[in-house]
């Protein structure tokens, strides 16, 4: 499985139009990213669909990510988000 995984210095509403790039690049995979900004992490995950249907849920790996920051969010098979 491809993946990426990394902390970017970006403000938190340019994650998804980054997530979406690069999951276009690598078709079949797992994209996680994360940023700081304003005391809070942000943190996308995209899951492409093939993954998806084959049970890796986005929804489920953000949950994990944001217990480590103590956050809350949510999603859908494909496509998670929180803070």
């Amino acid at each position: 499985v491809s993946y990426c995984i990394a902390e970017v210095s970006l403000p938190a509403s340019e994650l998804r139009p980054l997530v979406d790039e690069l999951s276009n690049r690598i078709r079949s995979g797992i994209i996680a990213l994360g940023a700081q900004e304003g005391g809070k992490a942000h943190i996308f995950v995209k899951v492409s669909q093939d993954l998806a249907v084959n049970g890796l849920k986005a929804s489920e790996l953000i949950k994990s990510a944001l217990e480590t920051v103590e956050g809350s969010g949510g999603g859908k098979a494909e496509m998670a988000q929180g803070a």
